[in-house]
């Protein structure tokens, strides 16, 4: 049996599976890929072979490491079902809108539905916080809703500047 992970791995492992999620993208958005118009289907082909291929190659390595077997879940095969179109719609959105827009937008809507899905569908409890004088309150849909308006705040910023500057051009905009 492995032992667990510590904090600190699983944490690099978030911060890994962010880097890496937010930096796919940048590739849509190179000039030759925009002017040879590569259909989003091609990309998320092309990322689905290389997660297949890559799947298979460590169910072996684990395999050949432990004489653990592969087990089979219909629960991954629902995860899929999710994440192809998830990265066909990102795809697609990138070269319109660009990467920034698109992924915080994805971050938030993600956040948004793991967040109703873990509460709401799953039973995950929230943590209940209590007054000094008896009365309980839950902090986590507070926090929820900053982070959704920081990242709306990320979003919209840039335009409503531009819009701004468009408006008044007699006012300099300088971006920082």
């Amino acid at each position: 049996r492995r032992a667990p992970m510590s904090s600190i791995s699983c944490t690099a492992l978030a911060i890994a599976a962010g880097l890496f999620n937010g930096s796919y993208p940048i590739f849509l958005k190179r000039p030759a890929v925009l002017a040879a118009r590569v259909p989003p289907l091609f990309f998320q082909s092309a990322k689905s072979s290389c997660c297949c291929l890559l799947g298979a190659c460590l169910v072996l390595l684990r395999l050949a490491r432990s004489g653990e077997p592969f087990l089979f879940t219909w629960w991954a095969v629902a995860s899929a079902a999710a994440w192809i179109p998830a990265g066909l719609c990102t795809i697609a959105a990138v070269p319109r809108l660009g990467v920034g827009p698109v992924m915080l937008t994805s971050a938030g809507t993600g956040t948004l539905a793991s967040f109703l899905a873990g509460s709401l569908a799953l039973g995950e409890r929230l943590k209940v916080h209590t007054l000094d004088g008896g009365g309980t309150f839950l902090l986590a849909p507070a926090y929820l809703a900053g982070v959704l308006l920081g990242m709306a705040g990320l979003i919209f910023a840039p335009r409503l500047s531009l819009q701004r500057a468009r408006q008044h051009p007699s006012v300099r905009l300088v971006l920082a």
